[in-house]
C-alpha cells in the first residue's frame, strides 16, 4: 500500500472505524431481531395446526367410540330380547302329583274316622296307596339348583369386576 492510502486511511477512516463497528452490530441484531420475530410466527402456526388435528382426531375418536357403543348396545339389547322370547330348554322339572296317590277323601279326614262332615267315612271308594319314594329325586333336584345358583351368582360376581375394571380409568 502506497503512503497516499495509509494516510488517507488513517485520516478520513480511522475516526470513524467505531461507527463501522456499532453499525455492523445494530444490523447483526437488528436481523437477529426479525429472525426470531418470524420463527415465532412459524411457532404459532405449527402450534394452533397441532392443536387443530388434535382436537379433529379426539372428536372422530369419540363419535367411533359412540357408535361402536350404540351397534353393541344395540346387538347386545337384540340378544336379550331373543333370549327373553325363547323358552327355556334346560330346566328341570319334578312331577310332585303322583298318579298311584289319589285322595279322595274330604280334606281333614281319614278313612273309617269321623270327619267334619258328620257322618262315618269307612274308607269305601278310596285307592290309598303308597307310591315310590320321590325324596331322594327332590333332594338331587335341590342339589342340582343350588350348583346352578351358585354357578350363576359367581358369573354375576365376575361379570360385575369385568365391568369395574373396564370402567376404571388406568393410570
Amino acid at each position: 500500500m502506497g503512503d497516499l492510502a495509509k494516510t488517507l486511511l488513517s485520516k478520513y477512516v480511522a475516526p470513524f472505524k467505531i461507527y463501522f463497528y456499532i453499525a455492523g452490530a445494530i444490523v447483526a441484531v437488528a436481523y437477529w431481531e426479525i429472525h426470531n420475530y418470524h420463527e415465532r410466527q412459524i411457532g404459532k402456526k405449527e402450534l394452533a395446526a397441532q392443536v387443530q388435528a388434535t382436537a379433529d382426531a379426539k372428536i372422530i375418536h369419540t363419535k367411533e367410540v359412540e357408535t361402536r357403543a350404540n351397534t353393541l348396545a344395540g346387538d347386545l339389547e337384540a340378544a336379550y330380547e331373543k333370549a327373553r322370547a325363547t323358552p327355556s330348554t334346560n330346566h328341570r322339572t319334578a312331577r310332585l302329583c303322583i298318579d298311584q296317590v289319589r285322595v279322595d277323601a274330604v280334606p281333614g279326614t281319614v278313612p273309617g274316622t269321623s270327619g267334619d262332615n258328620g257322618h262315618s267315612d269307612s274308607g269305601e271308594g278310596h285307592n290309598l296307596t303308597a307310591g315310590p319314594d320321590i325324596g331322594d329325586t327332590l333332594i338331587n333336584i335341590g342339589k342340582h339348583a343350588d350348583e346352578q345358583v351358585k354357578a350363576l351368582q359367581q358369573r354375576v360376581r365376575d361379570l360385575e369386576k369385568e365391568m369395574n375394571d373396564a370402567n376404571t380409568p388406568s393410570r
